[in-house]
């Protein structure tokens, strides 16, 4: 049975392909399209397009100059910027390099993308963090839109490159990764008016904060998105995946498979139970990513590739999960909750990656607590293993200075915090902690971490429902004390979304807010809700821009076109692993 993986297309910032190439893809097995995001943003960058797009502006302003300065500096000097948008690409895919040359590198492609905006695209705005911004809410309005050149800016490059190599290939299953958008759809579409009988099935579609796990109530309403697509993949997508497979192979009954949501021959939308199952660490998705020396280009750096992203306490979730505001604990079903257990099972994984030539762990998990991190820790100094990781917890009273010392021998180089606010009334409203929080702890963890040698980062979020301005001050105040005073410090400021799922969603009465969802309940394919009667959102854009701008601008020395919000990321990253890979570290 002939099976293809569909693969949408994201931001360049998010999604650094290190395969990115005009190279045509050709189908040999299921994930060949895997690098369709890559070639996308291939063609974006590719000399011709960017000169081609250099000669509209050139014609636009011939007699007068535009407004906005960086098209004046293309103008006069095209194969200069031209230049200088290839060399960005190659720093971006090496992390480590110093930061304002990675701000720099970033800002030159973001310019490259206002220019597509603007010339090429308009109205619809490119981006290198997400590719298009378009509205993902409704499944009618992507349906409607995606088939539409003139709605979709993604149309032309899908049905020229990629819609002809899904006909020649003739898969009978068609698994769309990610959540429904304007190209995975648009590709089921016209699958399905080639091959009717094609199964096609959404899969892969948890990231950081999405999940259709979320929506399963709506998603039983909505008879619009399943007019295009068979079944929906829940949750275990490795092993359910197989069993649908067979499922379809053997021309059983779909009931039969977990974890699954699929319309039977009645119009019927059904739900299958969830089935909890032990997950098993993805050995499969590891490759031999060992690194010639000709691939370095800059000194004191990683390449991406050598960057193993993964969640390494497969069976657990967030140990607090009474945060009103978070649902990410809801993408997760299928949980059995062991307790962050078989440390042994986690740390041969890590040893067998770097063989493999990994040196950079990212483990995602929402939050480890600091027993289990000291056990991790142990385990990998016995095992003798020379790597480097990530992790993310709570500001806990079980990390003390000898388990700092502990974390950094293991590897330890980075590790995130939620702070959320430094208000403790705000911090009651989100049931962030148990007991009146005591603002001396989190300093007192961000100093200790970082006297260790480990980076500390602190997530923020502002504009909480009942927060005051004078609150979000406080919030700015105390993250720029921290950064005056530990310079490896560094945050990020999140505005507040209402995620469907989370109490403060489920009684949003309680808050005094009053809310709605983007579209009708059952079209809606979205995770968050709009909601009324709280601060205005570009109120709060603007206050974080203005905070940011202030921290920030002293040192980057140079005027910025592009948003400056990004800069303290960029910032983090990069010093952590030219942290990690420096010789007295």
């Amino acid at each position: 049975m002939k099976v293809l993986n569909i693969y949408s297309i994201t931001g360049l910032f998010n999604n650094l392909d290190f395969l990115l190439s005009e190279e045509p893809i050709i189908i040999k097995q299921k994930d060949s399209l895997k690098r369709t995001n890559g070639l996308f943003w291939s063609k974006i960058l590719s000399e011709s397009s960017i000169y081609d797009s250099i000669d509209i502006i050139k014609s636009l302003y011939f007699d007068c100059p535009s407004e906005y300065a960086p098209y004046n500096e293309i103008i006069r000097n095209p194969k200069g910027f031209v230049n200088n948008v290839t060399e960005s690409f190659d720093i971006l895919t090496h992390l480590g390099v110093d930061p304002i040359t990675h701000l720099e590198a970033r800002e030159n492609i973001s310019i490259l993308c206002k220019l597509y905006s603007d010339f090429i695209y308009n109205p619809y705005i490119l981006t290198p963090e997400s590719g298009f911004e378009l509205d993902l809410y409704s499944s009618k309005e992507i349906i409607e839109k995606c088939q539409k050149t003139e709605s979709n800016p993604y149309y032309s490059f899908v049905v020229e490159e990629i819609w002809p190599l899904v006909k020649n290939f003739k898969p009978e299953i068609l698994f769309l990764n990610g959540r429904p958008d304007y190209t995975n759809i648009l590709i089921a579409i016209l699958a399905k008016k080639a091959n009717s009988s094609v199964h096609v099935s959404i899969t892969n579609h948890h990231s950081e904060y999405f999940s259709l796990n979320k929506i399963s109530e709506f998603l039983k309403l909505n008879h619009t998105l399943f007019s295009v697509v068979d079944t929906i993949i829940l949750d275990d997508f490795d092993r359910c995946t197989e069993i649908l497979c067979r499922c379809i192979f053997d021309n059983c009954d779909l009931s039969t498979v977990p974890n699954l949501m699929y319309i039977d021959k009645s119009g019927s939308i059904i739900q299958t139970d969830y089935f909890p199952i032990r997950k098993e660490l993805p050995y499969r998705i590891l490759e031999d990513v060992k690194t010639a020396e000709h691939e370095i280009k800059y000194e004191n750096t990683i390449l991406l590739k050598q960057i193993l992203d993964v969640k390494l306490f497969q069976d657990d979730a967030c140990y607090w999960n009474k945060c009103n505001y978070c649902s990410i604990n809801a993408k997760y079903r299928t949980q059995i909750q062991e307790g962050f257990g078989d440390i042994e099972g986690k740390v041969n994984f890590i040893k067998h990656a770097v063989l493999l030539g990994y040196r950079f762990f990212v483990f995602n998990d929402e939050a480890v607590p600091p027993k289990k991190l000291e056990e991790l820790a142990d385990k990998i100094i016995l095992e003798d293993i020379k790597t480097f990781w990530f992790v993310r917890s709570r500001v806990d009273d079980g990390f003390n200075d000898q388990l700092c010392k502990k974390l950094y021998r293991a590897g330890l180089r980075s590790i995130y915090f939620g702070l959320e606010s430094a208000s403790s009334r705000v911090q009651k409203l989100m049931n962030k902690y148990d007991n009146e929080f005591d603002i001396n702890k989190a300093e007192n963890i961000i100093d200790m971490f970082i006297r260790n040698g480990i980076h500390a980062h602190f997530c923020t979020i502002i504009g909480f429902p009942g927060e005051t301005e004078s609150e979000r001050k406080e919030t700015f105040s105390f993250l720029e004390y921290l950064k005056g005073k530990n310079e490896k410090f560094t945050f990020t400021i999140n505005i507040f979304e209402l995620f469907v799922g989370s109490p403060l969603y489920k009684n949003h009465k309680d808050f005094d807010i009053e809310l709605k969802l983007p579209c009708h309940p059952a079209e809606f394919v979205g995770n968050t809700a709009l909601y009324l009667n709280t601060t205005d959102y570009n109120k709060l854009f603007e206050e974080k821009s203005r905070f940011i701008s202030k921290l920030f601008a002293k040192k980057i020395k140079r005027e910025v076109y592009t948003s400056l919000h990004t800069y303290g990321e960029t910032a983090n990253v990069n010093n952590v692993i030219r942290n990690c890979l420096n010789k007295n570290t």
